[in-house]
């Protein structure tokens, strides 16, 4: 059923509105009885009375549902310098949907909120590498047997990090202060 404003309040028919003929309809909150021409103008189209928040149609979420997974993604992309074209090409999500995200302008679906998700905890945890591939592109690889966090400094009681900018003590020296993932990946 459509739902359209009554001509003489500013309410919304609703299932408890009545017909009384196909020709009019009666207001369940005025009251009033008017053609059903008067409620069908185009002006007068709009949501019911008795939804606050209409749903999203089909999925049922609110539209800044991927927001904080977005707003995390890019921060994470941004504090290891991964391009988003990098992890787009290795998700096969598109970047302009992440780029949207964030904004609450659309949502991602859950099956692309999880696989972000798979993602960044595959490359905290050493299973992905960022590797160059051309001077200008850069690509997410499957490294096998995955890295493991250590210290290239050979410090006592340093646990040691993983990717660039992890480095558990801040040091200058120590290679895993800075943001070249081909440097790290060197090292022995």
């Amino acid at each position: 059923m459509q739902l359209f404003r009554c001509p003489t309040c500013p309410h919304w028919r609703c299932r408890e509105c009545e017909d009384n003929s196909r020709l009019r309809l009666r207001c369940c909150q005025c009251g009033e009885v008017a053609l059903a021409v008067e409620w069908y103008r185009g002006e007068a189209k709009g949501r019911p009375h008795d939804l606050e928040h209409s749903p999203r149609l089909g999925t049922g979420r609110p539209p800044h549902a991927s927001k904080p997974i977005a707003e995390t993604l890019m921060q994470f992309l941004e504090s290891y310098a991964i391009p988003l074209n990098a992890f787009q090409r290795h998700t096969t999500i598109s970047a302009w949907a992440i780029r949207q995200a964030p904004g609450a302008a659309k949502n991602l679906s859950v099956t692309q909120e999880n696989l972000i998700k798979a993602t960044v905890e595959r490359i905290k945890g050493g299973r992905l590498w960022l590797r160059r591939v051309t001077r200008q592109r850069w690509e997410l690889e499957w490294i096998n047997p995955p890295y493991k966090p250590r210290c290239p400094m050979q410090a006592l009681n340093c646990p040691g990090g993983l990717l660039p900018g992890s480095c558990y003590r801040r040091w200058k020296e120590c290679i895993l202060s800075g943001k070249d993932w081909e440097a790290i990946e060197k090292q022995p």
